[in-house]
């Protein structure tokens, strides 16, 4: 049998070396802890560097277009310019909306902008249509053959008399 003194000690080495184990067990996990929140850190870091980057190249491509005059960027002033797709006197089909029907009609001018200025079949002026299209072979000869068309006269019957 071990004296008291001794069994005293040993208990209180047994509670020294488990609370030992405790902190070596809380200091690793803590190690562990900070090496993972470094890592997050870093990994911030590198974000936030790289989104650093991208806003100094989109400074430098704001820099460019302010560089370009206004005329020459496309769609600054609300309307891209068009190139003229058409010419006066040529035969084309136009509407409003697209839920409206197609009227076919004549360039009659084109403005600076490349609009055409047309006038539908049967109307007695000229308008500036949202939508203009080249009117397809098809579509022109049937418009040829309405235009040729001329109105029925139906002949009475006339009786002998």
């Amino acid at each position: 049998m071990l004296p008291c003194a001794m069994k005293a000690s040993l208990k209180n080495s047994k509670q020294l070396i488990k609370s030992l184990a405790t902190h070596v067990h809380q200091t690793r996990h803590r190690a562990l802890m900070a090496r993972g929140v470094n890592e997050r850190f870093e990994e911030i870091a590198q974000r936030r560097a790289e989104i650093r980057a991208l806003n100094d190249i989109a400074r430098e491509i704001a820099r460019r277009i302010d560089s370009i005059p206004k005329e020459e960027r496309s769609g600054e002033s609300g309307e891209e310019k068009r190139e003229c797709e058409f010419v006066v006197g040529q035969r084309v089909r136009v509407r409003d909306e697209t839920s409206d029907p197609w009227e076919v009609g004549t360039v009659q001018s084109l403005n600076e902008d490349g609009r055409a200025s047309v006038r539908p079949d049967g109307w007695d002026k000229c308008y500036h249509f949202r939508e203009t299209e080249l009117l397809r072979e098809k579509e022109k000869e049937e418009s040829r053959r309405r235009k040729r068309r001329l109105p029925r006269i139906s002949a009475a019957r006339v009786s002998p008399s």
